[in-house]
């Protein structure tokens, strides 16, 4: 018997990425956490849900001093960008909105009971960040419709256990942004010794609202 013989369904493989979910969520206080392999794509899916039905261009006003990849994320899931006069000042909070959608980049924040009840925030667990597995990010939410398409949405548009190239049934646009089981086993045992409360990162980025392809 072959290994994927034995291992009938990748659910088993991926039960330890469901571990590290239900730890996040109840170190946050978010009813639900969907874990993927980055903030930035984070991001983009709660991009993409949230404008899953609009028409035309959505407008979405960013701090001009941001990671690039947050602006390219907008951009992708069918924003206008519109800056703002004021440069975000990253020593008061750790985070900022991607308005008005009540979506929030919390990618230099990870501390307990973080989450605010009726938003999407996006942590971020790559090496530099406070929780560093390596790769990695999570979305921090309550609403159960958005858990059952981002949990599709991540996996390349296939249900979450079937193994790879045995799908044929797509109701959706998915994306390979998954997070691996070993990635999330990392990250469940860093987050075993993890400190109750953790400080926010400061960080400074470049000016990008003169930047050519984001205008």
């Amino acid at each position: 018997m072959t290994g994927r013989e034995a291992l009938t369904s990748s659910r088993q493989a991926f039960e330890v990425v469901d571990a590290f979910e239900q730890a996040v969520a109840r170190y946050t206080g978010a009813p639900y956490c969907v874990a993927v392999d980055s903030c930035t794509n984070a991001l983009f899916l709660c991009l993409v849900y949230a404008l899953r039905d609009a028409d035309d261009p959505i407008p979405l006003t960013l701090p001009p001093n941001i990671y690039p990849g947050v602006a390219m994320a907008a951009r992708l899931a069918g924003c206008e960008i519109r800056w703002l006069d004021d440069q975000f000042n990253w020593q008061d909070d750790g985070g900022f909105e991607l308005s008005p959608l009540n979506i929030w980049d919390y990618a230099k924040r990870f501390t307990c009971v973080m989450y605010k009840a009726g938003t999407m925030q996006c942590v971020s667990f790559q090496a530099s960040k406070l929780l560093p597995i390596g790769r990695g990010g999570a979305i921090l939410h309550d609403n159960s419709d958005f858990d059952r398409w981002a949990r599709r949405a991540r996996n390349d548009g296939r249900q979450e256990g079937a193994l790879c190239g045995t799908e044929t049934d797509f109701p959706i646009q998915g994306f390979h942004m998954y997070m691996t089981p070993p990635d999330a086993a990392r990250g469940l045992w860093l987050l075993t010794y993890y400190p109750e409360h953790m400080p926010d990162q400061v960080d400074e980025y470049a000016d990008l609202s003169g930047v050519e392809l984001f205008k």
